[in-house]
């Protein structure tokens, strides 16, 4: 067994994230803007809060509870496939230089 510092480690990992943030950037484009961003972590939030005070249960709960994730994902990583399927984007546009 050999001991080391853990250099090559810490390099496959830095390596790793880079090709993952590759490969969100051409699959996942962001297309989700600030202010939809907030409304789906609100969402989300008020989704959460129905389902842990029990104001939802069973089949609605589960609904909520789906409908809200979602909405968690797509307001952290600003990407929706939905979006993309209908070529949508709540992004401002860029400025051309």
């Amino acid at each position: 067994m050999k001991w080391h510092d853990g250099f090559e480690d810490q390099l496959f990992a830095v390596r790793i994230v880079d090709i993952c943030e590759n490969i969100s950037n051409v699959i996942m484009k962001t297309n989700v803007g600030t202010a939809d961003k907030v409304i789906r972590i609100i969402i989300a939030a008020v989704a959460a809060a129905l389902i842990v005070t029990n104001t939802l249960t069973g089949t609605w709960a589960i609904v909520a509870g789906v409908v809200g994730g979602i909405m968690l994902i797509t307001g952290l990583t600003g990407f929706c496939g939905l979006y993309k399927v209908f070529g949508m984007s709540t992004c401002p546009m860029e400025k051309n230089k």
